[in-house]
């Protein structure tokens, strides 16, 4: 193993070298964990830009299934993120959820569909967009109701506010699941 590596040990016993330099990755392999995360469907994230006020609304958008996060849904955060990133008269984001709660996490059963080596790359999709949305020259706010679970939770705690209904229930639950709060929650 070289110095800037780390070994990753996953449940089904495989074992990958990541380099420890996340801020390099290649934009090829970007677009190769795109045209994997594009084969789940499900959802969309919308997001709208008012003009006259500089407030921008990115709204995750699946509440049959409590806005668990399909891979369609973690290529249009990222996408939504980037048109914040260039939108220079904005002054501030709005993160909310549609319907009965903000986001119960990932879709599980895209979890279950993955092998450990989608996992570590859609794991390094969302990594890179909650650290863009956190960049982000504009203030964040998330609106947070119902269940937030898993990805959820960690969606939210990389706005630079939260605001909480009375119903919200928070988890961390990548533990139970065996895995760490992989999109990068831990640090915040």
């Amino acid at each position: 193993i070289k110095s800037n590596q780390f070994v990753i040990l996953s449940h089904t016993s495989s074992v990958f070298l990541v380099s420890m330099s996340c801020e390099k990755q290649q934009q090829n392999d970007f677009s190769k964990i795109r045209a994997k995360l594009s084969e789940f469907p499900g959802g969309n994230v919308s997001l709208a830009k008012d003009e006259h006020s500089g407030i921008a609304e990115l709204v995750l958008d699946r509440p049959e299934k409590r806005n668990a996060m399909s891979g369609k849904m973690m290529v249009e955060f990222r996408d939504r993120v980037e048109e914040l990133e260039n939108w220079h008269e904005g002054k501030g984001v709005i993160l909310r959820g549609n319907g009965c709660n903000f986001c119960s996490g990932a879709d599980l059963k895209f979890a279950k569909a993955s092998t450990a080596r989608d996992g570590l790359e859609m794991s390094e999709w969302m990594r890179d967009a909650l650290v863009r949305l956190q960049r982000l020259p504009l203030v964040s706010v998330c609106l947070v109701h119902g269940p937030c679970f898993g990805g959820g939770a960690e969606l939210a705690v990389f706005c630079d506010y939260l605001i909480a209904a009375d119903d919200v229930r928070f988890g961390f639950v990548q533990g139970k699941m065996g895995i760490v709060t992989a999109w990068g929650a831990g640090t915040r």
